[in-house]
């Protein structure tokens, strides 16, 4: 009995050992996925991934010791890509029923307010179907693009799908739509962009949180990555959080906590 006890924890640490040294090939592995959403990930001047979600992610990077390289993509196919493959880590995603099953999702690192703007200071809705007699540009792939899609609106009849929320902004200066619905944060970045103040547009209707499951944005692993990996990356979340980077992140961009 003795002899098979100390087998059984021989195997045991041996399993330990490789799981470990697994672990930690795989962290060397990491990749990053995102997209371009200021102002919380976007691509700086130089070609690098700013943004207050970016900053967030590379603080927990430096606080596990782990590196990764940040790469955008259109928002779909960031996901699949994400999805696909092992130890890719996508961030600044809505956590909603139809994703959960799909990622081993790591934490919450900020929060959205999504409102639909016009240029017309006279289109007040009451609700999202008043929207149908307008044309609505919505993002590809955006939790918004999915809203408007439940409530029955038809791309090409009055929605547009774009690959880009500059563009949709382009497109509603220029009055190729009525309507474009956005997180209040982003419209206030695009705008001082492009030289405009997003009080020169007018809210139709602030959408409320309960059309969304979540408007929260999140840090996420596709299945394929190990537990190990996640339950690490929750760690370094967590302790930035903790030790106060993370806040300092926020308020540095004059954003509040996300609790």
């Amino acid at each position: 009995m003795i002899q098979v006890k100390y087998i059984n924890l021989f195997i045991y640490f041996i399993c330990l050992i490789f799981t470990s040294f697994s672990t930690s090939k795989d962290l060397k592995n990491i990749e990053i996925v995102t997209e371009e959403y200021p102002p919380y990930n976007y691509s700086g001047k130089d070609g690098r991934v700013i943004g207050i979600n970016t900053e967030i992610i590379q603080a927990v990077l430096k606080e596990i010791h782990v590196s990764g390289n940040i790469t955008v993509y259109p928002w779909k196919r960031a996901q699949k890509i994400a999805q696909n493959n092992p130890n890719i880590l996508i961030y600044s995603m809505v956590r909603n029923p139809t994703r959960e099953k799909l990622y081993k999702w790591v934490g919450k690192i900020n929060k959205q307010r999504f409102n639909i703007y016009s240029k017309n200071k006279n289109i007040n809705l009451s609700n999202i179907d008043e929207a149908k007699k307008y044309i609505v540009g919505v993002y590809s792939g955006d939790i918004l693009e999915i809203l408007f899609l439940r409530h029955g609106f038809i791309e090409g009849k009055n929605m547009y799908v774009a690959q880009k929320n500059e563009s949709l902004y382009q497109m509603l200066i220029k009055d190729r739509i009525q309507l474009w619905p956005i997180d209040e944060a982003a419209a206030k970045f695009l705008a001082k962009k492009n030289n405009e103040k997003i009080g020169n547009l007018s809210i139709a209707f602030k959408i409320p949180t309960q059309e969304l499951s979540n408007t929260d944005l999140y840090m996420a692993f596709g299945k394929k990555t190990s537990d190990e990996i996640v339950k690490k990356f929750k760690y370094g979340l967590e302790k930035i959080i903790k030790n106060g980077t993370y806040q300092k992140i926020l308020n540095n961009h004059s954003f509040s906590s996300t609790d």
